[in-house]
């Protein structure tokens, strides 16, 4: 059955809103025109919650012009910029969805009892974009610089809770994805062996959020069970937090890759903050 918001494409970049979508595997926007870099001509899909599919038309970056104050038009000095990769082309999604990548680079806070203290944050704690005041429970609509709070389709807004985040939430398949870095090497860069990965060269962006299918193949040793152990109590917690599911092989060799991708991130973040030993005279 094709999507109700199928051919919906609006008129501006910035017509629905962005939400926060942990159960996301991937970026959507709804407009071709949200697009500042890298587009690329893709025909994919990317699947609901529900299991219903969406159709894709590209991919690319975006950089969303966020305020930080969660008071939209308050000002220049409020503005920052939050870039987006490899964000897909859906003028069919019933709004824009940040996904889970976003967690490779920043942290999310949705928890703070006052709603203006949340927000997504860089590693060192400093706030780059703000949420909007909630409209509806569970919905965390990030604060766009110079927009008032955005157009949340009400068709989806007054839904009951488990249907409204099915819709929202945005599942690319590991095939389609793994397609496209094939048929598009050129704009995404290739999955690699993280230690051939120099941090010294020049360009050097980090590790890139992409999973290798090979990587999932082998079971988890002791120490990466204890890490997804420590970090999602569950295999199936973590597959549902990436949107997967438990009883298909296929993802649980994703579920695998991406405990092992984790590690190796958090492995690099430790060695770069660790303290510099004072060897004195």
């Amino acid at each position: 059955m094709a999507s109700p918001y199928d051919n919906k494409e609006p008129a501006s970049p910035y017509q629905t809103p962005f939400v926060w979508s942990r159960a996301s595997n991937v970026h959507v926007v709804t407009s071709r025109e949200s697009f500042t870099a890298g587009y690329e001509p893709f025909e994919s899909y990317y699947k609901r919650g529900d299991g219903q599919r969406v159709q894709v038309l590209g991919v690319g970056t975006v950089e969303l012009f966020t305020d930080i104050a969660g008071d939209a038009g308050s000002g220049e000095l409020n503005k920052d910029i939050l870039r987006l990769k490899k964000v897909l082309y859906a003028p069919g999604a019933p709004v824009n969805i940040i996904g889970n990548p976003l967690l490779d680079d920043w942290n999310v806070n949705t928890e703070h009892l006052s709603w203006w203290k949340r927000g997504i944050f860089n590693r060192s704690g400093d706030l780059f974009a703000s949420f909007e005041k909630p409209r509806s429970a569970g919905v965390f609509e990030v604060a766009v610089f110079g927009h008032e709070a955005l157009r949340f389709p009400e068709e989806v807004l007054y839904l009951p809770y488990s249907e409204k985040m099915d819709i929202i939430q945005a599942h690319w398949p590991h095939s389609e994805r793994y397609r496209f870095e094939n048929t598009n090497s050129n704009l995404v860069e290739q999955v690699i062996d993280p230690a051939q990965y120099n941090e010294d060269a020049e360009g050097y962006e980090g590790y890139d959020s992409v999973i290798s299918i090979e990587e999932g193949k082998a079971s988890l040793n002791s120490e990466e069970t204890a890490w997804q152990r420590e970090n999602f109590k569950t295999e199936f917690y973590l597959l549902s937090h990436l949107g997967l599911s438990y009883w298909r092989e296929e993802d649980r060799e994703v579920g695998r890759a991406y405990v092992r991708k984790m590690m190796r991130r958090d492995k690099r973040l430790e060695e770069r903050h660790a303290p510099i030993e004072d060897v004195g005279e």
